[in-house]
């Protein structure tokens, strides 16, 4: 079977797409599930409309292969149809499953020679209804687009705690270091000590990052995070960090909590 489509893979023109595009609608599940296959490794996008219904099947085997294929084939135009998907299915993994469709192709399209971000994208992370939001946010949180960042923004101080913490989770899987400040504040502020550690993990892998800020504001952003850290794993976040700063500030910082045993470990090494 996997010869078979291995074969298919390689023949070229219409014809074969046309015969793979036919098998979806007969046989087996396992014979549509290559079917499936074949046609991501074909890389033929005019297929795109055809596998959109598979991507909402009760099969999880054939829902699961039908959204490879889409992540493969899917282009910046095919991100409404995805996103009505979406749409319809509300609060559920399904939901979720597809916003990762969305996060792979986005991340594609961004990486080409015409990185615009996507009109329906935009709209939907800006205005979208409330679980639209809470499933995307997290899944298209690796880019470092202006878009994005705005959408986390609004998403942290969003009324609804659903779409607070979907943001809070983009936030902790950003690259962006434009979202330092905001990773900075959330360390200082957040109620939770889970939820200040995480963030102050994040802002230090900011700090760490080639687009991290100059060395004084590195010093700064890490000073911020030492005098707000409250708990022992907060600490010991911090003093993993700073390996990124100059030696006389860090070594500072550490001095200062020497006397700590809960953290004395992190201060040696």
């Amino acid at each position: 079977r996997s010869l078979a489509r291995a074969a298919l893979t390689r023949i070229g023109g219409e014809g074969a797409t046309a015969a793979l595009v036919l098998a979806l609608g007969q046989g087996s599940a396992a014979r549509q599930i290559e079917a499936l296959r074949a046609l991501a490794d074909r890389g033929d996008a005019g297929a795109f409309s055809t596998l959109l219904p598979f991507a909402e099947t009760e099969s999880p085997p054939l829902r699961n292969a039908a959204l490879r294929a889409l992540a493969a084939l899917a282009g910046a135009d095919d991100l409404a149809s995805l996103i009505a998907i979406v749409q319809r299915a509300g609060r559920s993994g399904r939901a979720d499953e597809v916003a990762q469709v969305i996060g792979f192709a986005l991340a594609r399209h961004l990486d080409g020679r015409q990185p615009v971000f996507p009109e329906a994208l935009a709209t939907a992370l800006r205005s979208g209804a409330p679980s639209v939001r809470i499933a995307l946010l997290p899944r298209v949180a690796g880019t470092s687009h202006a878009v994005v960042r705005d959408a986390v923004r609004i998403g942290l101080g969003d009324p609804k705690p659903e779409v607070r913490s979907a943001a809070r989770e983009a936030l902790f899987r950003t690259m962006d270091a434009r979202l330092l400040d905001d990773a900075l504040a959330l360390a200082c502020t957040d109620p939770s000590d889970r939820g200040r550690e995480a963030a102050a993990r994040t802002a230090i892998r900011l700090i760490r990052s080639p687009e991290a800020p100059r060395p004084p504001e590195r010093v700064a952003a890490l000073r911020a995070l030492a005098d707000a850290a409250l708990s022992p794993g907060h600490r010991r976040a911090v003093l993993e960090g700073l390996t990124a700063l100059p030696p006389a500030p860090a070594v500072r910082i550490a001095l200062e909590w020497v006397a700590d045993a809960d953290v004395l470990p992190a201060v040696l090494s």
